[in-house]
């Protein structure tokens, strides 16, 4: 292959990549033939490649001074080599060099003389080393006498063949070192040597992220493995067994650049090559590849108590499983369905509302016990009691009692003595899903007492001091919905129009946690309070789904089918 073919060849392989970096302005006003009229090119990286072999050897990164070259040239002394410079234009075109436009190269400012020598060619340069040392060469473009471009200063190392004092060897690395090249951080490096050499970290990659990294090989010394290309350079590929498709690799001589381009995990594998041989093979290091949308349920702890449907849909129990979806099994089994579960404060009991016999005409308040499965009674009235709560001490519950015709007011109730006190009086409205702030100082509530119809429901806060009322989210005006206290009593979550909503109750203020359209309700916080798990259609719209959200990422993870899930610290399955 002649070296026009390998320069054309290698133009076709790197301009692709090239042109995706940020732009360093560069205008050229005439046409690359002088056929037409004037027409801008923008350069927005360069490219030096052996001329002999056209394997590239350092490119560029970045824009304006913050261009930087990635690489060096590495020579020993009495190496003649040509480099072929490519600069390529925003829309991936190489800028035609050789005739109208020349490039040329100077020692930067302060460089010593006496260790290599530059010969420009137009299209390349000629690079003599004649002594040991390193220098900065600037690499200038030209239109005739117009110096259009000069390049950050790159950096040439001479280094004497016979020098290996402050140089290791492959036959003796000792440690190994994984960097993100951009200096943001170390990956993993290596403890042990031999058959025992193995990685401590590893490189964990959000979904489509671009990263380079450099390996630093060393010796017992502290001494550093220098690649050069001719002698050593960096290898990198998949472990026997890892799957493809992962991770995109692309070696850069002394560093590499990996692409995240699917979920999964791989091990990858660093080599130093000589030539076309490897003599050394570091020990595989786990690559995770993770979609930063998507919440990794497997560490989550605690017990989710949900509805879940049995007898292909047509009754409704309660299940119990782990926060991270494992292990579910229903507690309750009776022909009337029993739903809306609540958490007491220690985790050891459940509040429902079920139309068990004998009361199949209208729902009425159970509580379950969680360590003997035992199921006790706590109302008997003559209407619909249903969506109860617990009191901070855990010996009270709220539920709201009425029907839709004379509209329902909140009580309490104690579960021992069965005293019973009414909280609101509205007639005719409709106050539903009450429960009390963690202190016992405030009552949340969803009403529909301000407006002349059914609905929307608002959300509403009651100072159990002095009556205050206090309208809450005024801003949302979709139907509330499902109001639930944090776990430190600073915030309320709520549901409307299909969407999540957090309130913080000192301020007022509202964010939005979910609007992405899919239907989601029922929200219940984690028990620090960093999560929310809540029923949605997201599974399809032909099921009830449940499924938990970190609120700083947004992350959404996947428990399983359900409704009107509850999530207590205490492990019950």
């Amino acid at each position: 292959m002649t070296t026009d073919s390998r320069d054309r060849i290698g133009l076709v392989q790197n301009a692709w990549r090239l042109a995706r970096l940020v732009a360093v302005p560069l205008i050229l006003s005439a046409c690359s033939d002088n056929t037409g009229p004037d027409q801008e090119l923008e350069v927005t990286s360069a490219v030096v490649l052996e001329r002999a072999s056209g394997t590239e050897v350092v490119h560029t990164h970045g824009s304006g001074a913050g261009m930087t070259w990635h690489g060096r040239i590495h020579l020993h002394p009495g190496d003649q080599k040509a480099y072929t410079v490519r600069l390529i234009t925003r829309d991936g075109e190489a800028v035609p060099l050789g005739s109208e436009y020349t490039i040329h190269a100077n020692l930067a400012s302060g460089a010593p003389s006496g260790v290599a020598t530059l010969a420009p060619h137009g299209d390349h340069v000629d690079v003599s080393a004649v002594g040991v040392g390193t220098v900065g060469v600037v690499l200038v473009l030209r239109r005739g006498n117009v110096t259009l471009w000069e390049s950050p200063a790159l950096t040439v190392e001479v280094v004497d063949h016979d020098d290996h004092d402050d140089h290791a060897d492959p036959d003796d690395i000792a440690v190994i070192r994984l960097d993100r090249r951009d200096g943001s951080g170390h990956v993993a490096h290596t403890h042990g040597t031999g058959a025992g050499m193995h990685w401590h970290g590893r490189l964990a990659l959000p979904l489509g992220e671009e990263v380079e990294l450099d390996l630093t090989f060393l010796d017992a010394d502290g001494d550093t493995l220098q690649f050069f290309p001719g002698e050593f350079t960096l290898g990198a590929a998949l472990a026997p067994g890892s799957t493809a498709g992962v991770i995109d690799i692309d070696v850069h001589g002394d560093h590499l650049e990996v692409v995240a381009s699917s979920v999964g995990q791989v091990q990858l594998i660093f080599s130093i090559l000589h030539g076309d041989h490897s003599d050394f093979d570091a020990p595989p290091l786990e690559v995770e590849v993770t979609d930063p949308t998507v919440l990794d349920i497997s560490k989550l702890t605690g017990t989710v108590a949900y509805v879940c449907e049995y007898n292909d849909g047509d009754n409704d129990e309660l299940c119990l499983m782990g926060a991270n979806g494992a292990g579910s099994r229903r507690i309750t089994e009776n022909d009337g369905p029993d739903r809306a579960p609540t958490w007491s404060p220690d985790g050891a009991r459940l509040v429902f509302n079920s139309r068990r016999a004998p009361h199949a005409d209208r729902p009425q308040i159970y509580v379950y016990d969680v360590a003997t499965s035992g199921v006790t009674r706590v109302s008997d009235g003559p209407l619909e009691d249903q969506r109860a709560s617990w009191t901070p001490n855990g010996a009270e519950v709220v539920f709201q009692r009425g029907n839709f015709t004379i509209g329902y007011e909140l009580f309490r109730q104690h579960i021992a003595n069965g005293a019973l006190v009414q909280l609101t009086d509205n007639a005719g409205k409709i106050n539903a899903a009450g429960s009390y702030s963690p202190d016992g100082t405030r009552l949340v509530l969803q009403s529909n007492r301000d407006v002349a119809g059914l609905f929307p429901f608002s959300t509403y806060l009651i100072d159990v001091a002095t009556s205050a009322v206090t309208r809450l989210a005024a801003g949302v005006t979709d139907s509330h919905d499902g109001p639930r206290w944090s776990p430190d009593g600073q915030r309320i979550v709520l549901a409307a129009g299909g969407d999540l909503y957090i309130v913080t109750v000192a301020t007022g203020a509202v964010t939005q946690v979910t609007s992405d359209g899919f239907s989601d309700s029922s929200p219940d916080w984690s028990p620090d309070g960093k999560m929310l798990v809540f029923q949605s259609d997201r599974m399809g719209e032909d099921k009830t789904s449940i499924h938990v959200i970190e609120l700083e990422t947004g992350a959404i993870g996947t428990l399983g089918e359900g409704r009107t899930p509850v999530w207590t610290a205490r492990t019950s399955n």
